[in-house]
């Protein structure tokens, strides 16, 4: 089994703001099969602080499976994406991932929005080091998504730097630091009187988590 928790001043994500401040919540198991590792998880976006009067809570359930080869990790599952306490409708995306055994391990996501018939591609690479306890990490990524409403394709880039080390009893912690920058209005949204007054091109977000495995 595994579990995540994280808080952050921002959650950021393929080029959009998904709220401001937020706790994040994720508790799966995982199991090893004939064909590769098969895992059910469960994941809460609670968004916290002013973030609460303009930001929808998210909970997703996921089942998938990890495949491992010489020199690649793939991942693909099924994720149904719910939004308790508001209207919006519920929604099955497809996700497709695979990381490769190269420097600065790239990794590459595709996903498609069975309902939204939203789709997007995102490729990340970056060099990682140990220093004494903590794995240093760098990252930049880049992206497109393609909306199925019609509206302009989104772009987007960013950075990201991050450390962690491993505690006792198995416990992970760690800390992120992310700039993400977007082609369109869809970051640093500006919360003023319960409401959104403004959003930008640029974001910057800041995160601390805890992660455990048995």
């Amino acid at each position: 089994m595994f579990a995540d928790a994280s808080v952050s001043t921002s959650l950021q994500d393929r080029g959009a703001q998904l709220s401001g401040e937020t706790l994040e919540l994720l508790a799966g198991i995982e199991r090893p099969t004939s064909f590769g590792a098969a895992y059910a998880a469960v994941y809460r976006i609670e968004p916290i602080g002013t973030s609460r009067d303009v930001f929808a809570p998210e909970t997703d359930y996921s089942l998938g499976v990890v495949l491992e080869g010489k020199r690649y990790t793939a991942d693909l599952s099924a994720n149904w994406l719910t939004y308790p306490g508001t209207p919006d409708d519920s929604t099955l995306e497809l996700v497709a991932a695979i990381e490769l055994d190269l420097w600065g391990l790239p990794h590459i996501i595709a996903f498609g929005d069975m309902h939204t018939d939203d789709k997007g591609l995102e490729v990340s690479v970056g060099p990682s080091r140990k220093i004494g306890d903590w794995s240093i990490q760098a990252r930049a990524r880049t992206g497109l998504v393609g909306m199925g409403d019609g509206s302009r394709t989104r772009t987007y880039a960013g950075l990201e730097a991050s450390a962690r080390r491993t505690l006792p009893d198995g416990i992970e912690f760690g800390l992120l630091a992310a700039f993400d920058i977007s082609d369109q209005d869809t970051l640093s949204a500006d919360i003023r009187s319960g409401e959104i007054a403004t959003m930008g091109q640029q974001g910057l977000s800041a995160s601390a988590f805890l992660s455990f495995a048995h």
